[in-house]
C-alpha cells in the first residue's frame, strides 16, 4: 500500500488509500493529503516536441497487425506525453478504458512493461517520475531485458489471422469469442516470450473471455508484480513465471511460486488498494547472548521496532544513543530486559561528522554519524555484459550508526559482509569471484575514495572452505535436465557439511580457461565446466568471444589427458561447433587430480581436423614479394629487397612515407630506395598493418609494431594495433596493460581504468603505473580483455 493516506494530483483529483474492512468511504478524502510534485515530461504532439507538466511521465507504444482478409493493415502507435489523473498516483486506477487496454498500463510507477498476448500484438508502455525521463531521442527509462519463459497466448488472434476461424456458418469474430470462452484455450501454434505468464478473465454478458500472454517487466519502483492472484484496477490477473504455466487458472496458481495466492470473486474497484487482512498468532521468538538490544527506527525506518541480542562483543558504554535520522538504540544486560521502556532512558548524542559521498560521479560532503566504504562484486555467469564492482561512499545510514551495525533491512546474505563494527574494514568471501569490502569509520572524511582503505586490509592468512554463491557464478556446475542450477545448489548448502569443491584453482580463482590458441582464423580455448557425478567437465570453445549465429565450423577431433609424456582416457568423435555450442567432454575426476597441479594446471591435448567451415573469413594475406595486377603501382627497395604495392595506400598510412613518395612534390616517382637505417622485416610488418592484413600482428611482434608504427608517425597504424590488443585472445592481460602504457594507447587504458575495482586505484594508475605488481595487473585486467567465463590461465592447455 502506498505510504501516504490520500494524494492530490495535478488535475485537482483525490487518490485515498486504506487497509481496514470498508474504510474506502467519502470521508477519507477529509484526510491528511499529500501533493504530488510536478515534473517536466516530454510530450510529442503532431511530431512535435514541447515540454508539459504533470505527476508521472508516460511512453506508450502500441502494436497490432490487423488482418482485414486481402487488406493487411499494420497498425502501430506511439504516444509520448504527461500521465493522465488516473495515471499519477502509485498504482494506475484508470477506469476509462476497457479491459483488454488495461492489461498492460495497469501496474506500477517507475516501470517499463511489455504486454503481448500474440507475436502480431503488443503494448509496451512506461510511467517513470524524473524530469524528461520519457524522452524518446534516448533508450527507455528502465530498459527490459530478453524473455525467460514461454507462454500460451488468446485474445487477439482472431484480428490478425480471420480466415483461421471463418467459417460459413459462424464469422471468425463470434466463433473467436466462442472458443476464447473457456478457460483452457489457448491459440494452437503460437506463443509468446517474456518474464511472466498471465491470464486475465473478462464477463463480457453472460460469457467469459480469457485473455493469455507474456508480460516482460523491469520494475524499480515501490510497487512490483507478484505471483498468483493480483487485483489491480478492477482487472484479475492470475500470474505465474514457469514455462505455459497460464494453460488454466489452476495450473497458473500451482506453478506460481512464493505468491500469496487470494480468491477473491467479489471484489470492487478498490481490493487491491484495500489488502486482505490475515489473523495471526504471533509466537514470541527469544534470543540468547552478552546482551540485548532494542532499537526504534528513525525517520527512515519509519520508527519501526526492532529487538535482538549481541554474542562475541563488548556492550557499548552507555545505555541508549540517538542518531542523526532520530533512531534511538539501547542496550541492556539481564533477562527480557530490551522492552520499549528503555526509551525513556538516559540519552547519549552521537556526534555527528562530515563523511564523503560520491553520487552519480561527483563527490559531495554529508553528515551523519559514522562514515561507510563498500565495495561489493560478484560474477554472474548468465549475463552478457562485463561485470564490474559496485563502490559506494556514502554516510552511514540510521542502522549503520551505533557502535555495531543494527540493520536488519536487508537480507541476511547481505548483511554477512558488513554486520561487524565501527572503525574496522572487512572483507569477506564466500567464493573467488565474489567479496564484500566494508568499513565504517568515525572520523572527517575518513571514507575519502582518494585515499587509501582507512583501516588498510593485510595478506590473507588461512585458506577456508566456501559456499553460498557457487551456483550464480558457476551455474553449468550444477544445472542438469530436471532441476535448475539453483535448486540443485540450495539442496546441496541445506547440508551443513557442504562446501564448493575447488577444482584447479588458486586464491585468485584463476584457472577455468587456459589461454587462446588461433587456427583455420579462429580462436580455440579450454575451459572447466564442473564437477559431476565423479567426472571434471571440460568443454572445446571456439570463438568463444563471438555471439553471432551466422558460422559454424564442423571437425573431427582427438582428447587426451597428457601426464609424463604419455596420453592417458582418450575420446574421439565429430562435433558441429556454433556460438556458445561448445564441445563438452568428461574425464575420471581421480585421474584429473593425478594429472593437475596447483602451478601448471593440467594438460589436455586436442587434435583437430575441420570437415567443413561456414561464416569465418578467410585470412587476407598479401604477397608484397610479386607485383599485383591494378593494385600495385609502386616499388619501395629495403636493404636491398622490392617490396611492390600501393603508393597511395603507404602516403596515406605515414607521413614519413609521404616524404619519401613524393619527393618535393614529384608524382612521377614509381621507385624510392629508402636509406640504410630501415630494416626490410620492421616495414613490411608495418606495410601488412596498413594493408590489415591477418598475418601481421602476432604477441611476439606487436610491440615492435607499435613502435615503428609510432617512429613513422602513422596514426591508422597505432589505432589497428591497439584495436588487435583489445580484441586478441592470444595475449595476457598483463602485457597488454604494459603497452597501453609504453605507447600511450588511450583507448585500451580506458578500457583497462573502465574495469578497475576502486576509484583508489584509479588514481593510482594516473599517478603511477608501475606501482601496481603484477599480481594486481593479472587480477585485475584479465577481465578486460577474457570476457568469457572464468579467467585466464597461461599454463591449461598448452
Amino acid at each position: 500500500m502506498p505510504s501516504v493516506n490520500c494524494e492530490l494530483d495535478y488535475e485537482d483529483t483525490l487518490h485515498c488509500y486504506c487497509n481496514t474492512d470498508f474504510c474506502n468511504a467519502p470521508n477519507l478524502f477529509r484526510s491528511n493529503h499529500t501533493v504530488l510534485p510536478i515534473i517536466e515530461c516530454k510530450k510529442v504532439y503532431e511530431k512535435n516536441y514541447r515540454a508539459t507538466a504533470c505527476n508521472k511521465c508516460t511512453w506508450r507504444v502500441d502494436h497490432l497487425k490487423y488482418d482485414h482478409s486481402l487488406d493487411p493493415t499494420l497498425l502501430t502507435s506511439e504516444t509520448v506525453n504527461c500521465g493522465g489523473s488516473g495515471e499519477s498516483g502509485s498504482v494506475n486506477l484508470d477506469l476509462k478504458i476497457q479491459i483488454y487496454d488495461r492489461i498492460c498500463p495497469n501496474f506500477f510507477a517507475d516501470a517499463c512493461y511489455n504486454v503481448t498476448m500474440n507475436p502480431e500484438q503488443y503494448t509496451l508502455y512506461c510511467r517513470c517520475t524524473t524530469a524528461n525521463c520519457n524522452n524518446p531521442e534516448l533508450s527507455l527509462p528502465f530498459p527490459l531485458s530478453p524473455p525467460r519463459i514461454s507462454c500460451y497466448t488468446s485474445g487477439f488472434d482472431a484480428d490478425i489471422n480471420n480466415a483461421k476461424y471463418e467459417t460459413p456458418e459462424v464469422n471468425y469474430w463470434d466463433n473467436y469469442n466462442n472458443l476464447t470462452s473457456f478457460e483452457n484455450y489457448y491459440d494452437e501454434g503460437i506463443q509468446c516470450g517474456g518474464h511472466f505468464c498471465f491470464i486475465v478473465p473478462e464477463k463480457i454478458g453472460d460469457r467469459m473471455k480469457y485473455y493469455k500472454g507474456c508480460i516482460t517487466a523491469n520494475e524499480q519502483g515501490e510497487h512490483k508484480i507478484q505471483l498468483g492472484y493480483m487485483y489491480v484496477n478492477n482487472v484479475p490477473y492470475y500470474i505465474c513465471n514457469t514455462d505455459f504455466c497460464n494453460l488454466d487458472i489452476e495450473t497458473a496458481l500451482a506453478e506460481a511460486r512464493n505468491g500469496t495466492l487470494v480468491y477473491n470473486s467479489s471484489s470492487h474497484i478498490l481490493d487491491f488498494v484495500r489488502y486482505i487482512i490475515l489473523t495471526v498468532h504471533f509466537q514470541f521468538r527469544v534470543c540468547e547472548g552478552d546482551f540485548c538490544v532494542i532499537s526504534r527506527g528513525g525517520e527512515y525506518a519509519l520508527h519501526s521496532t526492532t529487538q535482538s541480542c549481541v554474542t562475541g562483543a563488548k556492550m557499548p558504554p552507555h545505555t541508549c544513543a540517538l542518531d542523526y535520522d532520530d533512531a534511538i538504540h539501547c542496550y541492556c544486560q539481564t533477562d527480557y530486559c530490551n522492552a520499549p521502556n528503555m526509551f525513556r532512558m538516559n540519552i547519549t548524542v552521537l556526534p555527528v561528522i562530515e563523511c564523503k559521498e560520491v553520487v552519480q560521479k561527483e563527490y559531495r560532503a554529508a553528515a551523519c554519524n559514522k562514515c561507510s566504504w563498500k565495495v561489493e562484486y560478484i560474477a554472474y555467469d548468465r549475463t552478457e555484459t562485463t561485470i564490474t564492482p559496485w563502490e559506494d561512499v556514502l554516510c552511514g545510514n540510521s542502522g549503520e550508526s551505533a557502535p555495531f551495525n543494527l540493520d536488519l533491512t536487508v537480507q541476511i546474505y547481505d548483511r554477512i559482509g558488513k554486520n561487524f563494527f565501527v572503525d574496522a574494514c572487512y572483507n569477506v568471501s564466500m567464493n573467488p569471484q565474489q567479496y564484500v569490502q566494508y568499513c565504517r569509520c568515525t572520523t572527517a572524511n575518513c571514507n575519502n575514495p582518494e585515499l587509501p582503505l582507512p583501516f588498510p586490509l593485510s595478506p590473507p592468512r588461512i585458506s577456508c572452505y566456501t559456499s553460498g554463491h557457487d551456483a550464480s557464478i558457476n551455474s553449468a556446475k550444477y544445472e542438469t535436465l530436471e532441476r535448475s542450477a539453483m535448486e540443485v545448489y540450495d539442496q546441496l548448502t541445506s547440508n551443513e557439511s557442504y562446501y564448493d569443491e575447488g577444482i584447479l584453482h588458486d586464491d585468485n580463482g584463476r584457472g577455468y580457461v587456459s589461454m587462446a590458441q588461433e587456427a583455420e582464423n579462429v580462436y580455440w580455448r579450454c575451459g572447466l565446466l564442473g564437477v559431476e557425478k565423479g567426472h571434471l567437465g571440460v568443454h572445446l570453445m571456439c570463438n568463444s568471444e563471438d555471439r553471432s549465429n551466422f558460422w559454424s565450423i564442423d571437425f573431427q577431433y582427438e582428447a587426451c589427458i597428457v601426464l609424463n609424456g604419455k596420453e592417458h582416457h582418450k575420446k574421439t568423435g565429430t562435433h558441429h561447433h556454433i556460438a556458445r555450442k561448445y564441445l563438452a567432454l568428461r574425464f575420471p575426476l581421480d585421474f584429473c587430480r593425478k594429472a593437475a597441479t596447483k602451478e601448471k594446471g593440467m594438460y589436455i591435448k586436442f587434435s583437430i581436423t575441420v570437415v567443413n567451415k561456414v561464416g569465418i573469413r578467410p585470412k587476407r594475406i598479401h604477397d608484397f614479394t610479386v607485383p599485383e595486377e591494378n593494385l600495385t603501382n609502386f616499388i619501395l627497395v629495403v636493404e636491398g629487397k622490392k617490396i611492390y604495392c600501393s603508393k597511395q595506400i603507404l602516403a596515406m598510412n605515414s607521413e614519413v612515407l609521404m616524404q619519401f613518395l613524393y619527393p618535393n612534390g614529384n608524382k612521377e616517382v614509381r621507385e624510392v630506395e629508402l636509406p640504410e637505417n630501415f630494416e626490410y622485416n620492421k616495414l613490411l610488418t608495418l606495410i601488412k598493418v596498413f594493408y590489415n592484413d591477418s598475418d601481421a600482428l602476432n604477441p611476439s611482434n606487436i610491440s615492435e609494431a607499435l613502435e615503428v608504427a609510432t617512429n613513422m608517425k602513422s596514426e591508422s597504424a597505432r589505432q589497428r594495433c591497439e584495436r588487435w590488443i583489445s580484441r586478441t585472445q592470444l595475449m595476457a592481460a598483463k602485457k597488454k596493460m604494459h603497452l597501453a602504457e609504453k605507447f600511450s594507447l588511450v583507448d585500451l587504458q580506458n578500457e583497462c581504468i573502465s574495469m578497475l575495482k576502486t576509484s583508489q586505484q584509479v588514481q593510482r594508475l594516473f599517478q603511477n603505473p608501475h606501482d601496481f605488481t603484477d599480481e594486481e595487473i593479472v587480477e585485475l585486467m584479465d577481465r578486460v580483455t577474457l570476457s568469457i567465463v572464468g579467467h585466464s590461465y597461461e599454463g591449461l592447455g598448452k
